[in-house]
């Protein structure tokens, strides 16, 4: 049964007063209708989340009145709704008893909305390379392995290069070459008095920068006698 509204006219006849008349408008409306497809949609801790569609509705508005034309235009819709249409026939009596509804429904679609992200410069992160900590003169026994230690920055990651007495030692078996987070370590594995030197790190870039140190290696057979050695090591970033 269709929700409507229904006008009661009430008439009364006294002697005194004569014919006397009320009017009593009553709305019938129907009992809402159960929602569908309730979920269960997550269960936390004492918590439950529940979901569910409203029930699909009809609801009736008036678009033309009093009209004589055999075509007309419904404008201003609400998009991502659907309509259905029905015509009654009027005359003096009152509407037709049945209207004429159409066959099909017509849906007015969402109108697509398209996301322009803004427009951002790329930000130059490159930076030129530069020793942030030099190498540190050292001297130690022959027989025992030891390190020497600088930091570099840059972007993109500069490429270092280690030289012992102006000679490139990268391929040399006795010596690793470490790099970690901009911290540069040179091992050398037990040293004997002839890889004493000047060691030197060098980086190769637009421009040049280079740290070096002098390595000492004393004779751990006599005591007092220092046998010192003085190769150049240098190590070229690039």
């Amino acid at each position: 049964m269709e929700s409507c509204l229904w006008v009661l006219l009430l008439g009364i006849h006294t002697k005194s007063v004569g014919d006397s008349y009320s009017q009593f408008m009553i709305s019938s409306v129907d009992l809402p209708g159960a929602p569908e497809a309730l979920k269960i949609t997550d269960v936390w801790g004492f918590n439950v989340a529940l979901e569910w569609k409203p029930r699909r509705t009809t609801e009736w508005f008036t678009v033309y009145e009093q009209y004589r034309r055999t075509n007309c235009v419904a404008s201003d819709l609400i998009m991502g709704n659907e309509y259905v249409f029905r015509a009654f026939a009027i005359n003096q009596v009152g509407l037709s008893l049945e209207p004429c509804n159409t066959t099909d429904s017509a849906y007015i679609q969402k109108t697509a909305m398209e996301y322009k992200p803004p427009s951002y410069k790329d930000h130059d992160f490159s930076q030129a390379p530069k020793f942030t900590h030099p190498l540190v003169n050292r001297s130690i026994i022959a027989g025992y392995s030891t390190t020497l230690s600088c930091s570099v920055r840059g972007s993109p990651k500069p490429k270092v290069t280690w030289f012992k007495n102006k000679m490139d030692i990268s391929n040399e078996a006795k010596y690793r070459m470490l790099s970690r987070q901009g911290v540069l370590t040179l091992e050398i594995r037990k040293p004997c008095t002839f890889d004493g030197g000047c060691i030197c790190a060098e980086q190769s870039t637009t421009a040049e920068d280079i740290v070096e140190c002098k390595l000492e290696v004393r004779c751990k057979y006599s005591a007092g006698d220092t046998e010192t050695h003085v190769p150049f090591f240098h190590v070229p970033l690039k």
